[in-house]
């Protein structure tokens, strides 16, 4: 499977690194195309500019802080599927169908 990353950040390289020793091909695609390039060489993806890493895909992970999410999402293409969910598990073990709420401080 050919996937592109949206971030060079620690979510993208912790990904990517068992993605690719899983077979799959990896482009990282940042905003600064050097340090993208330092990061897919420590585990052997390819590198790009977002734009090229959302056009080399059949899966598109957008890993990048959130504030800079809906700036960096413009670079999906629109016939790609970008799906954002909370890092919060959607329910329980399979012993319960109830939704999961998160804990309150």
């Amino acid at each position: 499977m050919r996937i592109g990353t949206l971030g060079n950040g620690q979510m993208a390289t912790a990904l990517a690194t068992h993605w690719i020793a899983a077979g799959h091909d990896v482009m990282i695609g940042g905003r600064d195309p050097r340090r993208a390039a330092e990061v897919a060489d420590q585990f052997g993806a390819k590198a790009g500019s977002l734009e090229e890493a959302a056009a080399y895909r059949d899966v598109v992970l957008l890993a990048v802080p959130a504030d800079a999410a809906l700036d960096v999402a413009e670079a999906v293409p629109a016939d790609a599927a970008l799906d954002v969910a909370k890092a919060v598990p959607a329910t329980l073990p399979s012993t319960s169908p109830k939704p999961c709420q998160p804990a309150v401080p």
